[in-house]
């Protein structure tokens, strides 16, 4: 069962792991950089290999070992503002309270937004 504080608490972990990664020294640097968000499965990791960082769903992605291998700087994506209704953990995120039922036209299925 997920609690309001392990939520939060992982929440702000993954952020402060997020931002310990490396990045790069200077603005020119970080200008260089080819990076791609991508929430699916459906293309193999060598679609990526052209990237240097790449963000990808928690669920749905590639393979990440070749990417890992090749040293790109992956990162995962999870929304802290919405939960699809088919993730496995929207009953236990529903049940925390404090959230309200959204329907979201672009989005199939609705939302909870906190």
């Amino acid at each position: 069962m997920i609690t309001r504080r392990s939520f939060l608490n992982t929440s702000l972990a993954t952020a402060a792991l997020s931002t310990a990664r490396t990045v790069p020294a200077t603005a020119q640097a970080a200008a260089s950089l080819k990076w791609a968000v991508y929430y699916s499965n459906d293309l193999p990791a060598s679609a990526f290999e052209d990237y240097d960082l790449l963000i990808f769903d928690h669920e749905a992605h590639p393979d990440l070992t070749p990417l890992k291998d090749a040293r790109k700087q992956v990162f995962g994506y999870i929304s802290l503002g919405e939960v699809a209704q088919d993730r496995p953990y929207y009953a236990d995120i529903k049940a925390l309270g404090g959230c309200c039922h959204v329907n979201v036209p672009e989005v199939a299925g609705s939302m909870i937004r906190a």
